[in-house]
């Protein structure tokens, strides 16, 4: 799987479809009220680029969760998306959930890449998430030990993850598809959490030669774990999150292939790989605004 390397590309993109975003971004640092090194968001664009991607979602019966963890875990970026008809935000670490639940954004998923840590369960399940996501039959149980203690039961995503699958460095954990049965029996006899769904990160990759996003290993892995919880363990699986570059010209394949949930996150701002290379209705909504320190031979230092 490969990505685009030239972010030039990205400015571009935002040269053509949003000039007033770079004008105003460049007289705010001129001015001096704001610094080098600092992202500018289009609010209004963002919550623009969100309707296009609920309604989208909605045309084709697909779930999306904000994701905000590409624009600095920003919440008014997130509430922008609200007002777009997003209706609540994934926390792929609880710092990000922290921040999203003290401006008062819903809370869909939380512990979507990073797990969260054991001193911290019970404060993330205060924040009353959809579900959270389990890596492992210890943190499903811990868990459920801390929501039994508040008198409740909570939703849960079992993370899979296979041997030919793909993952970046440090994301490699998850329950393997032939463990699966072993620890789905485990974890339904815990009266604190119900599990509800899988996920995979990531289940859709670009593809910078094809110049197209294609389902990567991961999705597969996805929708055998699905069908095993459906017709081995009777569970109602509300849940198939498929997370990495959901757009509106991704959701009509997640649909295609049976996810439930997305999550788009650099859709949002209009600066995914496709937003580069092709003309996509989302609009680049994100710059980041830097400062020319040195010129020397003809060339520019920021």
């Amino acid at each position: 799987m490969q990505a685009i390397r030239d972010r030039t590309v990205f400015l571009e993109a935002t040269q053509e479809r949003n000039p007033e975003l770079l004008r105003i971004a460049a007289e705010l640092h001129r001015e001096g009220i704001i610094a080098p090194s600092t992202f500018v968001l289009d609010i209004d664009r963002i919550a623009d680029n969100a309707r296009i991607l609920s309604t989208e979602a909605n045309r084709f019966g697909i779930a999306v969760y904000v994701m905000t963890k590409q624009a600095g875990r920003n919440p008014f970026m997130a509430r922008a998306a609200l007002l777009g008809g997003i209706p609540a935000a994934v926390a792929v670490e609880f710092a990000e959930a922290c921040i999203l639940h003290l401006h008062k954004v819903p809370l869909g998923n939380i512990g979507h890449l990073v797990q969260v840590p054991m001193r911290d369960v019970p404060q993330a399940l205060d924040m009353l998430p959809e579900v959270m996501t389990v890596f492992t039959i210890d943190q499903a149980q811990h868990v459920s030990s801390a929501a039994m203690h508040k008198g409740m039961q909570q939703d849960i995503l079992l993370r899979v993850l296979d041997e030919a699958d793909f993952s970046y460095p440090g994301q490699q954990g998850g329950f393997r598809l032939v463990d699966l049965p072993e620890a789905i029996s485990t974890i339904r006899k815990l009266d604190g959490v119900r599990p509800t769904g899988v996920t995979s990160f990531p289940c859709l990759c670009y593809d910078d030669q094809l110049q197209e996003v294609r389902p990567t290993p991961n999705f597969s892995t996805l929708l055998d774990a699905a069908d095993l919880l459906r017709r081995n363990f009777a569970v109602t699986v509300k849940q198939v999150n498929a997370p990495s570059v959901t757009c509106a010209a991704t959701i009509p394949l997640l649909a295609s292939m049976g996810a439930t949930h997305g999550e788009p996150g650099s859709a949002l701002t209009g600066n995914t790989p496709l937003h580069a290379v092709t003309m996509q209705p989302e609009v680049p909504a994100q710059v980041y605004v830097s400062e020319v320190v040195s010129t020397r031979d003809n060339e520019a230092y920021c």
